[in-house]
């Protein structure tokens, strides 16, 4: 991941699990099932994918009221 990194001149830390982390995001993002994500990510069950994400639906929900409260300023 490194050397891919540092072929598009990324100057970030990467690795694997950055790699993973947003591939499960960016699925969630666009509407995956967590079941989806589960077996795409080659998760023993779901439990284990929705400890991953545990806390993910917090965060969008306020990225959310945010975004609505920022209409009425």
């Amino acid at each position: 991941m490194r050397k891919l990194a540092k072929l598009i001149n990324y100057d970030g830390d990467i690795t694997t699990y950055s790699a993973r982390h947003s591939y499960g995001t960016i699925l969630i993002n666009i509407g995956a099932s967590m079941a989806a994500v589960s077996e795409s990510s080659g998760h023993s069950s779901i439990a284990v994918t929705e400890n991953y994400f545990d806390g993910f639906e917090t965060d969008v929900q306020k990225g959310l009221a945010e975004k609505l409260g920022g209409l009425f300023n």
